[in-house]
């Protein structure tokens, strides 16, 4: 993604000063190396001031002998560290406690030997917080005519608004408990991004629609598609909109300019006007598909893409949703089926 793209840079320069310090570059490339590849991993979004232990495996001296590893977290580690490391098993581990600026980090990390060509390794890490204007800045939220909710069901607060006849959370729901469907049946609910705990309370959750459909707070519920074209109608009052279709012109009075760790969110297009005018704060979360049998959940769309689950379903059952593109005007309508996963807004009628 855009906003990785300066620490990725940054770390090529690291990691080629890294390799010119441990041996000569002429030395190097008639050396053997040692067997097999460095692999650790570590989330690729945290909280500030987390600490997370990362264990190394993967490489093994060809001669059974022992190795050197050092690590480093850059930009906030001055110097390469060999000191910290504990072996169980043949797995090397270090821990680290991470600021709480909200920033890109790259974790490197090398194993050496005497007589070997190097192996090095490295993954991006990234500090978010989900606190008001903390990793998501001017959204807009917190500003004259907001209502906060607390829910209930676990202490999160949302901004709400009165728009129209309708009371609108005007950010992402968060909720990550287990949810009761109509009939009863019990389960649990969304996923964050890119399966990033860290994330949940910065972009929201991402939930199938059966998942949507039963997990907002008691007392509120997903929008239905007429909802959404009542809400479009409120910045745009002459607008042509028909359900479950495409409604032009309305895309940038739901988009806001707001910033992720200080990248713009929504990349200027000119044929596309942010205003914000229907206080939605929509921001590009993107989707994810998440596999009904076991499998990988994957994410896309980020910067890009905004999607919000209704309550209505299409003739074949799938779940109606209405999203918006960076670079279109226009507020699109589609419907997907049981593994696309989209983020939820809540909303209840005025009293």
């Amino acid at each position: 993604m855009r906003f990785r793209r300066l620490a990725d840079v940054l770390f090529i320069v690291l990691a080629a000063a890294v390799v010119i310090s441990c041996k000569d570059d002429d030395k190097q490339e008639s050396l053997p190396s040692l067997n097999g590849s460095i692999r650790f991993s570590i989330p690729t979004y945290i909280s500030p001031e987390s600490t997370h232990t990362i264990k190394v495996r993967g490489v093994t001296h060809p001669e059974g002998k022992d190795l050197g590893f050092y690590w480093r977290v850059f930009p906030s580690m001055a110097k390469n560290d060999s000191t910290n490391f504990k072996s169980e098993d043949g797995i090397f581990s270090f821990t680290h406690k991470f600021s709480d600026t909200l920033k890109t980090y790259t974790v490197y990390c090398g194993i050496f030997a005497s007589g070997y060509y190097s192996k090095t390794a490295s993954a991006s890490v990234t500090v978010v917080d989900g606190g008001l204007d903390r990793s998501i800045t001017e959204a807009g939220l917190g500003t004259a005519g907001d209502v906060k909710f607390t829910d209930p069901r676990d202490g999160k607060t949302y901004f709400t608004r009165e728009i129209g006849q309708k009371i609108w959370f005007r950010q992402n729901l968060a909720y990550t408990g287990e949810i009761t469907s109509g009939s009863g049946d019990k389960f649990g609910a969304g996923i964050p991004y890119d399966d990033a705990e860290a994330m949940g309370d910065v972009l929201g959750m991402f939930y199938t629609h059966n998942q949507a459909l039963n997990v907002c707070p008691e007392g509120w519920r997903l929008p239905s598609d007429d909802d959404f074209i009542e809400l479009a109608k409120t910045a745009a009052p002459d607008v042509e909109a028909s359900k479950a279709e495409m409604i032009k012109g309305v895309a940038g009075h739901f988009m806001v300019n707001a910033k992720f760790n200080g990248t713009r969110m929504w990349e200027y297009w000119p044929t596309v006007t942010i205003t914000n005018s229907t206080l939605m704060s929509a921001i590009p979360t993107g989707y994810a598909i998440v596999p009904e049998e076991d499998g990988q959940n994957t994410f896309d769309g980020i910067f890009s893409y905004a999607g919000f689950w209704t309550g209505d379903t299409d003739a074949n059952g799938y779940g109606i949703y209405r999203y918006i593109y960076v670079d279109k005007p226009d507020l699109y309508a589609s419907s997907g089926a049981g593994s696309l996963a989209l983020p939820v807004r809540c909303i209840k009628d005025k009293q």
